[in-house]
């Protein structure tokens, strides 16, 4: 308990003075002889034991009545926050930018815009001396606490919602972080949400090791009802002009009610296509476009939808390429002599005549790979023989951290230099991939993942099988089995991939060269392999990406652009499109957070279980501003004190009237 104005308590002494004046006043009792007069006065009866007790309850009354009154005057009252009053205080507004802030909320604004005007309000209600800061969910940059709030306000003025999900813990973290290092006595953080059940952390937030400081909660609610985009990566195999690209899409329908929407296919700015969907309540629809390009190039483009709810996800961007000409380098380790020409059923099989497939072969061996730039073989096939050369080995392994694709077959019988140098080269990135070489008497082939269509062809059952090489499939992605044994795996490697073979492909492993449909599998297998080694990566709002290089530069098609110094790219807040030059990646195709358009909520009650520590609970329906002094002053106990005090002297008028016998007295006269 604590007072605003303490001085009155001086005053308390005061209230014994009518235990002071009872005993200075006191008489003593004295015996005087005179005769009866029973027959003159009439005789009443007093028990003398109930008249003490009733004399020291008034007594009380008295005392306590006063005591109460110099109380009321101190202002006595429970301190709910630890605030120090006239000291400074640091002041962190949190924000939530996150996408579902877009939602809508009665008078048509949204809860963003909502938001950013009671941030200005609290800016206001802070002191000429106080400083305050800002931090976003979504992990953009922010301001420190300064006395400067209108850089504070300007920032809140120019914020716009993101497509990030956002970090509640991590924006909370920095928020503390920031306030330790303030050095005002009083330190406040102020949270502003939607309260998006995505958000909630699965861990609680550590508060406990911040002294003398208190969060507040501040709610903003509004609509849940939204239709979203997802989906939307094209085909990875090889496009070429006359081709048609496959754009898959899902539309997503939140609402409790049957929607329908136009669904358009842009490309670079123009609609080409649109179709009209029907999406049922809370279920969604799986959709496609089809698009043929006339040219080779990039191909950039988005679908969209027309949702009136969260803009940020009714429009899905894509980016591909479409070439004329894939160049596939064909590396061998060069013995030269009679060594029979590894790729020599490939080549017939992909490439019969010149760029008849849109494929390109060119022949390399490990003494003259120094003169290519692997940048341009979107896949390479490489066949070491029983050649070792470490220089190829590192340049290989270069290329696959930079995102290559390597299609790796056996070594000569009794070999396993290459590979193990490789594994043991790469730092653990690549395991040793080949075993022992054993003849294996077996048939057919299943294809799984992104090869699994080619099950459907005809023939795989006349495959006969005459030996094997293990493949180690512990860290690998398998592609195809014979039976329960791997053939082709699939190893991951920096932002590149080896696939492994577990036969070659001449005719000493298998009678495969000589099946129709060994063209047909070399042929999508190459689409498989090249097509996935793109120069696009796919982001989400809120990401990163590794450019390796810092020399690099981007733009966007929200018109941002400049260096990125460090070879980190963060500039991923808002769905597009970003364009590098240099580095690995051409473009980057960023798209929204999908588990921020279904807007879900949690109760603002919640809100004190996310936290270790207790946190103030503010409601939408009052100026937060006055709800925060209100929480700072605490529970005033002045009304209640004067209210006892006023009970206690009125029981002591009535009681001391009747005892005293004034009533009766006033109604004799």
């Amino acid at each position: 308990m604590e007072f605003s104005t303490p001085a009155f308590l001086l005053a308390l002494p005061l209230a014994l003075a009518p235990l002071i004046l009872h005993l200075f006043f006191h008489r003593k009792r004295s015996t005087v002889l005179f005769s009866s007069l029973i027959f003159f006065v009439r005789r009443e009866k007093y028990f003398a034991y109930r008249r003490r007790l009733l004399e020291v309850f008034l007594m009380l009354c008295r005392i306590l009545g006063l005591a109460l009154i110099v109380f009321a005057l101190a202002r006595p009252y429970f301190k709910k926050i630890s605030f120090l009053a006239g000291a400074g205080t640091e002041a962190v507004i949190v924000l939530d930018d996150s996408m579902s802030m877009q939602r809508t909320v009665p008078g048509g604004r949204t809860a963003f815009e909502v938001a950013v005007r009671q941030a200005e309000s609290l800016m206001n209600s802070l002191n000429k001396e106080d400083s305050a800061g800002l931090v976003f969910l979504s992990g953009k940059r922010g301001i420190e606490p300064t006395r400067e709030k209108r850089k504070v306000v300007t920032a809140l003025r120019e914020a716009k919602v993101t497509g990030c999900a956002g970090n509640l813990t991590l924006a909370v973290r920095q928020a503390v972080e920031l306030l330790k290092r303030a050095q005002g006595v009083n330190r406040e953080i102020y949270l502003l949400t939607d309260l998006q059940e995505t958000m909630l952390p699965k861990r609680k937030i550590r508060l406990s090791d911040w002294k003398n400081g208190r969060l507040f909660v501040l709610p903003v609610s509004g609509s849940s009802e939204n239709c979203s985009l997802s989906g939307g990566i094209p085909d990875p195999s090889l496009k070429t002009p006359g081709s048609s690209v496959f754009l898959p899409f899902t539309v997503r329908n939140s609402s409790p009610r049957d929607r329908m929407f136009k669904a358009t296919l842009n490309i670079t700015g123009s609609a080409v296509q649109s179709k009209t969907i029907s999406v049922k309540a809370n279920s969604s629809v799986n959709e496609h476009f089809v698009y043929v390009p006339v040219r080779s190039g990039r191909v950039d483009g988005t679908i969209s939808i027309d949702d009136p709810d969260l803009p940020l996800d009714n429009t899905l961007p894509f980016s591909f390429s479409v070439a004329d000409v894939m160049k596939v380098l064909l590396l061998t380790g060069g013995e030269g002599g009679n060594v029979p020409d590894p790729f020599y059923y490939l080549r017939m099989a992909v490439e019969p005549r010149k760029h008849v497939y849109g494929i390109e072969f060119t022949d390399a061996a490990f003494k003259t790979l120094g003169v290519y730039d692997l940048k341009q073989f979107p896949l390479i096939f490489l066949a070491p023989g029983s050649s070792f050369q470490p220089e190829a080995a590192d340049k290989l392994l270069g290329y696959l951290r930079s995102g290559g694709t390597i299609a790796a077959l056996p070594e000569s019988e009794g070999s396993s230099r290459f590979y193990s140098a490789l594994a043991e080269r790469s730092a653990g990135e690549l395991p040793d991939l080949f075993g022992a070489t054993a003849g294996k008497t077996a048939s057919g082939i299943i294809f799984e993942r992104g090869l699994a269509s080619l099950n459907d062809l005809l023939q795989l059952n006349l495959l006969r099988w005459r030996r094997l090489v293990e493949l180690k499939s512990s860290k690998a992605n398998v592609l195809a089995r014979c039976g329960f044994r791997p053939v082709i795996a699939e190893y991951p490697c920096g932002s590149g991939r080896l696939i492994a073979f577990a036969f070659d492909l001449r005719r000493r492993f298998s009678n495969w060269p000589e099946l129709k449909s060994f063209p047909v599998v070399m042929n999508s297998f190459v689409n498989y392999a090249a097509g996935m080694k793109t120069r696009t990566i796919h982001l989400t709002c809120g990401g990163t990406v590794n450019v390796n290089e810092k020399n690099v530069t981007f733009s966007d098609s929200l018109g941002a652009s400049g260096p990125i110094p460090d070879g980190l790219f963060r500039e991923t807040l808002l769905p597009g499109i970003a364009f590098f030059s240099g580095g690995p990646y051409e473009t980057a195709v960023i798209t929204p957070s999908e588990r921020e358009s279904t807007l879900k909520t949690v109760p603002l009650s919640e809100m004190r279980h996310v936290f270790d520590s207790p946190v103030s609970l503010l409601t939408p329906d009052e100026e937060p501003g006055f709800q925060i002094a209100r929480l700072r002053r605490g529970t005033d106990l002045a009304g209640i004190s004067l209210l006892v005090a006023l009970i206690l002297l009125t029981a002591e008028f009535i009681l001391g009237s009747d005892l005293s016998g004034f009533r009766k007295r006033k109604g004799d006269v």
